[in-house]
């Protein structure tokens, strides 16, 4: 009983210090190919995952997306994706002071 405590939290912690779960390409690194900002950078996320990278409601997300006010990028008819880079633009405008 006590191990499953223990790696509950641990997996809890590990999310928290990485919500959106992306790998880590330590190979990358070495050879100087792809760091990992530029692979999270330039990752296309999920409305779920973009309202937890930007501490928001998937319904508020979906509210700013129908208004124009985020950017996002459209897949097909109906999928919707934001790209992480983009996100911290917008949030970098909204910044005051």
């Amino acid at each position: 009983m006590r191990s499953r405590r223990i790696s509950s939290s641990v997996n809890r912690r590990s999310s928290l210090l990485n919500p959106l779960n992306v790998g880590i390409c330590l190979e990358c690194k070495k050879t100087g190919i792809r760091t990992e900002k530029q692979f999270f950078e330039n990752q296309l996320i999920n409305y779920k995952q973009a309202a937890q990278y930007l501490s928001v409601s998937e319904v508020y997300l979906r509210k700013l997306k129908a208004r124009g006010k985020i950017p996002y990028v459209p897949l097909g008819d109906r999928g919707v994706r934001f790209r992480v880079k983009s996100l911290n633009e917008w949030v970098e405008k909204r910044e005051i002071g």
